[in-house]
């Protein structure tokens, strides 16, 4: 695919997850980093199930 080298190309997948991390990294990426700095800051057990309860409940 990637050899014909086509002049534009269109991602695509059913996996809304996935493709809403692609955009993100694609056109916010300071602020993933920005995001992603403050998990880490956080980063313990009890944040870990806080943010997966936020998740869960949507």
């Amino acid at each position: 695919m990637f050899a014909l080298a086509p002049a534009s190309a269109t991602i695509s997948d059913i996996n809304r997850d996935l493709i809403t991390t692609y955009a993100v990294i694609k056109h916010e990426p300071q602020e993933l980093i920005k995001l992603l700095a403050k998990h880490k800051v956080n980063h313990c057990e009890e944040y870990y199930y806080k943010i997966r309860k936020q998740f869960i409940n949507g």
